[in-house]
């Protein structure tokens, strides 16, 4: 396996060229001769970013040659820099399908293997002829910690666990190997599409299956037979891997589950696909004569709460599903043609016979609040969908031709695939949209957001690969049939320019315009050769006490957990303070200041506290010690005095009354 690091920056097409844009941090290619996937993508609490997928290799002699996947595993730092990469081998072949992470930054992938599979670089795995589920822990620097297995079994009944296994006694440790005494059968579909760990780091996964799989991973048996042709299934594991119980969502034809989260309270939501009926538990949809999009919501001890579906008489199918800080939820993939929401009298008008991206937003009640559809021309589908800390939306996913949205094209496309990136406002108005691709087939798949809000995206190619489609520049080198590619993608971020709010004697305030996605922001107090930096999360800061009568510099940028804007500067000279005046006469007095080694100020003497009207002797008099004798005045009357800084900045002001 070949992996390439590209470092490139370009800008986001606008929708709305008001809205922050996004320029590409970095961009990792994973590549060799044969097809290469990226299957799934994780971030660590640090920022790092964790990839799974499969690389294709010959292996054998040059005669008998076989072309097997094996699945490999990948780190990069926040920069985008290669910390370690894992392949896991076997003698048949195996696909990593999905990764997370904990909170403390334990790794968790998932896959099938055929076989054996070596998980831990040592010892092989071996295990039935079968499509095997693994399920395998590492810590974060790769090291293995433990792996389970799920086998498919031969049964023609099904055989659900009740729900009140919960205390169901497992196996701790490795599990066993008794792929020996299982029926095989070698035309079987086991597919795990994703994985998740809730807030309390128990491990979900959703997929499908067709004959029957034992979902325990321990010496017990929890064995599920499909009921159609497939059914799709939510199973929970704790975080040592042992089994906590599964569902099904079956039915008399093709059921998928696709994605999976989790609310505040780790409430389970699914979606997928679903052809004739679907069934989770009592709770009962029926398709209208194509496939249908259902969206589940189950307790955290698989207890079902409700299923909704959305459907017409073509192909449809729910890609991904998010769940975001208040518990709303969100929901993308793609619809066939024109479609009903009921609940909220809302008809989605699409292309027919063709994918059709949709967006869906509903409240934590399960209750619809908006639905849009992007339309393909011919086709288009959302593959993953989620929210930053602001509430915006992102969608990532592939078309050809081009995208409209409420008749109006927001995308043309490069090749005959390309990827791309919607962003959304909380109400589903869109915001800007950006293709990725070159003159081939191109998709972008999935999609994580990291604490500073910026995005990695992943996704395929087999071909010349742009990152800037429209300039053709950032051209990616391809490998082989099919290759994979990650880019970070981030907020663009402004040099802050410095206003002064306030500049006295011994303190500065100032200000400047705040970047909803900047972290915070480095501020350095510069006088002569000493430097002193401050970091704030708001767009003010007070420096006090500070001396007077001195000339700073003071430089700012933003800055994000992986980058920073560019510096700007500010040159202040804080202004001496004026002190009371001395030796007062009838005609004289002493104005006095403080001391400044370096700076030099303008003395102005007026007999108006606004200066309209100074003493032609002492209009802007350039003094350069800290006192001078002011003569030539009336007695009995007021004067005034202050000084400006070489910047204009002025003195406090002191008055004075002249003697009779």
């Amino acid at each position: 396996m070949r992996t390439k690091i590209i470092l490139t920056l370009f800008i986001l097409m606008l929708f709305k060229p008001s809205y922050a844009q996004l320029e590409t941090e970095w961009h990792a290619s994973i590549g060799d001769a044969s097809t290469d996937l990226c299957n799934d993508i994780a971030i660590d609490y640090k920022g790092n970013t964790f990839a799974i997928g499969y690389v294709s290799k010959d292996v054998g002699d040059v005669k008998n040659a076989q072309r097997l996947s094996f699945t490999y595993l990948n780190k990069y730092d926040v920069k985008g820099k290669l910390l370690w990469s894992k392949e896991m081998i076997g003698d048949v072949g195996n696909q990593g399908k999905a990764i997370a992470i904990d909170k403390e930054g334990n790794v968790y992938i998932c896959g099938v293997f055929v076989k054996n599979i070596r998980l831990d670089g040592v010892n092989m795995i071996n295990d039935s002829e079968d499509a095997n589920t693994f399920i395998a822990k590492y810590d974060n620097n790769g090291n293995f910690i433990w792996h389970k297995i799920l086998r498919p079994m031969q049964d023609v009944k099904a055989t659900q666990h009740k729900e009140d296994e919960e205390d169901h006694d497992h196996d701790n440790g490795h599990n066993h190997n008794h792929a020996a005494h299982q029926p095989h059968f070698h035309s079987i579909i086991n597919q795990i599409t994703d994985m998740e760990l809730d807030h309390e780091n128990n491990l979900y996964l959703t997929g499908f299956f067709d004959k029957a799989i034992d979902f325990d991973p321990s010496d017990k048996i929890a064995k599920v037979s499909a009921q159609g042709l497939m059914d799709a299934f939510i199973l929970k594991l704790d975080y040592e891997g042992n089994f906590k119980w599964v569902k099904t969502i079956e039915g008399k034809g093709a059921n998928k589950g696709n994605a999976i989260d989790f609310d505040s309270k780790n409430n389970v939501y699914v979606t997928g696909s679903f052809t004739e009926t679907a069934s989770l538990g009592k709770l009962n949809i029926y398709a209208n004569g194509g496939s249908g999009i259902y969206i589940a919501k189950l307790d955290k001890n698989g207890h079902e709460q409700w299923v909704k579906k959305i459907d017409n008489t073509k192909s449809n199918s729910g890609n991904d599903i998010h769940i975001d800080t208040a518990d709303f939820i969100y929901l993308t993939g793609n619809i066939g043609s024109r479609t009903e929401i009921t609940e909220i009298n809302k008809t989605i008008e699409a292309k027919e016979n063709s994918a059709n991206v949709f967006i869906a937003k509903l409240d934590p009640e399960g209750d619809y609040l908006w639905v849009e559809a992007v339309y393909g021309e011919p086709y288009a589908s959302g593959e993953s969908i989620l929210t930053d800390a602001f509430g915006n939306i992102y969608i990532t996913g592939y078309f050809n031709g081009n995208m409209l949205y409420k008749d109006k094209t927001i995308l043309n496309g490069n090749g005959k695939e390309d990827g791309f990136i919607i962003m959304l406002n909380k109400d589903g108005d869109i915001l800007f949209t950006q293709a990725i691709g070159g003159l081939t087939h191109d998709r972008a798949a999935h999609l994580i957001i990291h604490s500073d809000n910026s995005l990695v995206v992943s996704g395929a190619f087999n071909g010349p690969f742009f990152i800037d489609p429209v300039s053709f520049t950032g051209l990616v080198e391809f490998q082989g049939t099919t290759d994979a590619f990650i880019i970070k993608f981030g907020h663009l971020l402004e040099k802050p320019e410095l206003s002064i709010l306030e500049l006295i004697n011994n303190s500065i305030k100032l200000t400047w315009k705040e970047q909803p996605y900047a972290t915070g922001y480095e501020i350095i107090l510069q006088q002569g050769k000493n430097a002193t930096p401050y970091y704030v999360g708001n767009n003010t800061i007070t420096f006090t006490p500070i001396a007077s009568g001195t000339a700073y510099t003071i430089k700012a940028r933003a800055y994000t957990d992986s980058k920073h804007s560019k510096q700007s500067e500010l040159k202040v000279i804080t202004p001496p303070q004026a002190l009371d005046a001395k030796g007062v006469k009838s005609n004289e007095f002493t104005a006095n200041w403080t001391k400044s080694k370096t700076e030099t100020f303008l003395l102005y003497v007026s007999t108006t506290d606004d200066f309209s009207e100074c003493l032609p002797d002492y209009n802007a008099l350039k003094v350069s010690k800290p006192s001078l004798k002011i003569s030539g005045l009336k007695p009995n009357t007021t004067y005034y005095y202050r000084l400006q800084t070489a910047l204009d900045n002025f003195s406090n002001t002191v008055s004075v009354k002249t003697k009779e």
